[in-house]
């Protein structure tokens, strides 16, 4: 893994705990950043580079200083990617399989 992608998973994590840490929607996020919501996406999965703009935006939205943020981020960089401890998007529908549809 190069340092490039490290810098994106770190960053990605920071933003996404705290965001979470807030009771924050992405949406919610994208909305009061200014930025698309796609574009928060991406960040969180760690998918496009976040430039110093997005940063200091959304580090006003989250109530954290720029210095702080970054701060976070570089103490996160260490570490690697990590799987999140709540689960990602929404549940799927619980379907049953033509197999039990039949069984009656």
């Amino acid at each position: 893994m190069d340092d490039n992608q490290k810098l994106r998973w770190a960053t990605a994590w920071v933003i996404s705990e705290a965001r979470i840490s807030l009771g924050m929607t992405r949406d919610q996020l994208a909305g009061f950043a200014g930025l698309a919501i796609i574009r928060v996406r991406r960040m969180e999965q760690a998918t496009r580079e976040v430039t110093l703009n997005d940063l200091m935006r959304i580090a006003g939205v989250l109530k954290l200083d720029f210095a702080e943020l970054a701060r976070r981020i570089a103490e996160e960089l260490p570490r690697g990617p990590r799987k999140f401890k709540i689960p990602m998007g929404r549940p799927r529908k619980l379907t049953k399989t033509p197999k039990q549809r039949s069984v009656k």
